[in-house]
């Protein structure tokens, strides 16, 4: 049984505005590319953009909200340094952004900094 993560709901939220960032990202692109083809300019594209540089500032805010419990670092802020190579395993995606993915679809967080398992509670 792997321990509770202490700020398991912060975690999961953080999680969750990643998400929406990425998706309205994805949506600001399409949207772009399909302004450009239709060559008139909506306001739906810069509104969608904006939410998403919103939403990623949220994240950065509750980034700084949770800390490793092991090695007091914020498993979502990456940083220069090679992640622990038990991070590696969690999900496909690398990084702070394996750390997003494998919070929403398995409930748990492998530090990328010190390479701990906690589950996620929330």
């Amino acid at each position: 049984m792997l321990p509770v993560y202490p700020k398991s709901a912060t975690a999961l939220a953080d999680a969750r505005v990643v998400a929406i960032t990425w998706v309205l990202l994805a949506t600001s692109g399409v949207a772009w590319f399909a302004e450009k083809l239709l060559g008139a300019p909506t306001p739906f594209v810069h509104a969608v953009f904006g939410l998403c540089v919103f939403s990623g500032f949220i994240h950065v805010a509750m980034s700084f909200r949770h800390k490793c419990p092991s090695c007091g670092k914020h498993p979502t802020i990456q940083g220069f340094k090679a992640v622990h190579p038990k991070s590696l395993n969690q999900s496909k995606a690398s990084g702070w952004a394996g750390v997003v993915v494998n919070i929403l679809r398995r409930r748990r967080l492998v530090c990328i900094h010190c390479g701990e398992e906690y589950q996620i509670d929330a």
